[in-house]
């Protein structure tokens, strides 16, 4: 066994929710040290829309912890100097129950500034490779912000190390307890242990983590070929399947009439959890998904008649000039039936972090200001 190291604040995974906790940590003057089992991250971190879309949060704390995050997602994006782009989002309405849940929302949340239901004429203004025929208006908010996560990732890293964080990658945790843990053969002392591992929690902590109810999300998702120079999305988009998976539209009155009719439209989509997002970054390709398979036993393979399906409904709202793919993915997140964050501690100075769902670009910020004044 090498000689012990010694840290105040250890976290066990270098993904977004990990960086949130490692900048919430040296902001309270303490030393951080990140331990990431790869060179960097590549699970869910980096395979995502880089949507930061505090629209579809719970109202209330949900909500509040998004705008925290979008917040220091703007300070970030200076000191850190990664690309992002302020550009709002869209959410295209094209049957009469889609603009009723549109409407509810628009009156009963005057928490959210800038948001606001937008005409046929108003929407292709905005993002003019819309569908026309059949649009009926979007909701337009001003507060979503896209990033590329891949170089927002590595840029935050960066800008943590230059504040002092010690980068422990390519470096695997094998054993953790109350104020110690090991890695790569290396005794650590830590006055307080944070584990953002999502699934791979599983590793560490085999019956915490089967008993914490928490289930796996495997996801598939693509990106285009660079559009065009002289073609832009404009703001990030969603569509009417979009209304049944965020909390923002599942709670209002009129969700339900709108999941009935839709689950009669698009039973198979429906059944795969498929919802189309789409975003473009500063490279000009379009990043489209999802699909959302639960349980422990997801798919193997990469599926083509699930993109095939996500493809079919994206044309139903969106024209792209080149639609050619040039990535593919599956993705994976962790989340918890409560909707919120599976906090638990097993020992002393020991947390473990989990069940963030699809919103780690979201909320993890605000999450990390939240729970580390327990630590």
């Amino acid at each position: 066994m090498k000689q012990l190291s010694k840290t105040d604040v250890a976290i066990v995974g270098g993904g977004i929710l990990g960086l949130a906790f490692a900048l919430e940590a040296t902001r309270r003057q303490k030393k951080v040290t990140v331990f990431e089992r790869d060179q960097r991250a590549r699970g869910a971190s980096v395979r995502n829309f880089g949507m930061i879309y505090p629209l579809g949060m719970r109202p209330g704390k949900m909500f509040e912890r998004a705008q925290r995050t979008r917040n220091l997602w703007l300070e970030l994006s200076q000191s850190a100097k990664f690309w992002f782009n302020p550009c709002g989002s869209l959410l295209v309405a094209r049957s009469k129950e889609e603009i009723e849940v549109l409407e509810e929302l628009v009156s009963s949340r005057q928490d959210i500034e800038g948001l606001r239901l937008l005409t046929p004429k108003e929407t292709l203004k905005k993002s003019p490779g819309l569908v026309q025929e059949g649009l009926l208006g979007a909701l337009w908010s001003e507060s979503e912000i896209c990033v590329d996560p891949q170089e927002a990732i590595q840029k935050i890293s960066l800008f943590l190390e230059d504040c002092g964080v010690n980068f422990q990658n390519s470096t695997k945790v094998t054993a953790v307890e109350s104020g110690q843990l090991i890695a790569n053969g290396e005794r650590w002392c830590a006055e307080q242990i944070i584990i953002c591992t999502g699934s791979d929690l599983q590793t560490l902590f085999p019956n915490e983590f089967r008993n914490s109810g928490v289930v796996n999300c495997q996801l598939q998702m693509f990106r285009t070929k660079a559009q065009p120079c002289s073609w832009l999305l404009g703001p990030m988009l969603a569509a009417g399947l979009s209304l049944l998976h965020y909390p923002a539209f599942t709670e209002l009155p009129s969700h339900k009439m709108l999941k009935d009719r839709l689950s009669k439209k698009h039973p198979k989509l429906l059944e795969l959890g498929i919802h189309v997002l789409v975003s473009q970054h500063g490279h000009g390709k379009i990043t489209v998904g999802d699909s959302h398979e639960y349980g422990d036993t997801p798919a193997i393979f990469y599926q083509k008649e699930i993109e095939d399906l996500i493809r079919n409904y994206l044309s139903s709202f969106l024209t792209l000039p080149d639609a050619q793919v040039s990535e593919r993915w599956l993705g994976n997140y962790v989340s918890h039936p409560s909707g919120e964050p599976w906090i638990y501690k097993p020992t002393d100075g020991v947390m473990l972090v989990n069940g963030i769902e699809g919103v780690g670009m979201t909320t993890s910020f605000g999450l990390a200001q939240e729970v580390l004044p327990e630590c």
